[in-house]
């Protein structure tokens, strides 16, 4: 089943400056909080290397009663492999269509925007002026001086009802989650999750599938194939919460093999969390020797930096 966001989505920034990472950020019809995309690959060439923003306002229609009912079980943090990401173009002198696809917790995942207004956003340009003003309205709100810790909606940004809806929300997940057992009665769903990373043994990620995934093993394959296993393996990672972010000196065979050879079979993980819409991360640079030297470098200069600063200071 298909996740299609078209008609949800008023704006957003998709930034693909880093290979083979898609990040950004969609701000969706009634909602404050954005969705944001931590995604794992390329987007397709009329989108690759750039980072661009995007505007599409949306008028009323009959979907908007419906939207809550859509995105309930919606991950705010979207993990996963892109698919197809690109711009269309209208050959009328418009700017076409926006087309984005990706594959994560809540499985495919699509969005086609006609005729958005799009803006390429150079490296230098400031944050986004919108989050600074709702940044400098909460510090406003804090500058009162009012005790806001009793109040799980200090500035009144959600109706009763919804609100009432996030607790009925997090009720059940804490009971979902939770093992009805005098040891853990009590915790809070943020302390059982500290619990389990810490103290809990995990299973190792291979054996979360369910069914058992077949996958081809990278030799003899061309890297296209290559790439199309990886994501593969990544989408069913994705449904249990799990990401590779892969670093610029990894190939996608060198990641797939990595996937296959050392992270599935070796490393644990907790089903209990799918729950929670937890992300367990990893990274190709904890298991890249380019990465760790260019780190030791980076902190070998800091702390030469900092001596010449302290000797200044006498």
């Amino acid at each position: 089943m298909t996740l299609r966001l078209d008609g949800l989505v008023v704006r957003g920034e998709i930034d693909n400056t880093r290979p083979y990472s898609v990040c950004g950020w969609l701000k969706l019809r009634g909602y404050r909080t954005p969705l944001t995309l931590n995604l794992t690959g390329d987007c397709g060439p009329s989108l690759k290397g750039l980072r661009v923003r995007f505007e599409h306002p949306v008028p009323p229609d009959d979907r908007e009663e419906d939207t809550n009912a859509e995105l309930s079980d919606l991950a705010w943090q979207q993990i996963g492999p892109t698919g197809s990401m690109g711009v269309v173009p209208s050959g009328s002198g418009q700017p076409g269509r926006l087309t984005l696809e990706w594959f994560s917790q809540n499985g495919r995942v699509t969005l086609d925007l006609a005729d958005p207004v799009l803006e390429a956003v150079p490296d230098e340009d400031d944050p986004d002026q919108e989050a600074d003003d709702e940044a400098e309205a909460d510090l406003a709100a804090l500058a009162g001086g009012d005790d806001l810790d009793d109040d799980e909606d200090p500035y009144g940004l959600f109706p009763q009802d919804l609100m009432e809806h996030f607790d009925s929300q997090a009720d059940q997940i804490d009971r979902e989650i939770l093992p009805d057992s005098e040891s853990v009665r009590g915790m809070s769903e943020v302390e059982y999750m500290e619990d389990l990373i810490e103290n809990g043994e995990g299973v190792p990620i291979g054996n979360v599938f369910d069914p058992p995934i077949k996958l081809p093993r990278p030799e003899g394959l061309s890297d296209d194939v290559v790439e199309a296993s990886l994501k593969r393996l990544l989408a069913q990672l994705a449904r249990h919460g799990i990401s590779l972010d892969i670093c610029e000196h990894f190939s996608p065979r060198e990641s797939y093999q990595l996937l296959l050879e050392e992270i599935c079979p070796f490393e644990m993980t907790h089903p209990q969390l799918e729950a929670t819409r937890w992300v367990q991360h990893f990274s190709t640079s904890d298991f890249c020797e380019t990465c760790e030297a260019e780190f030791e470098r980076e902190v070998e200069e800091y702390e030469k930096n900092r001596g010449r600063d302290d000797d200044d200071e006498d």
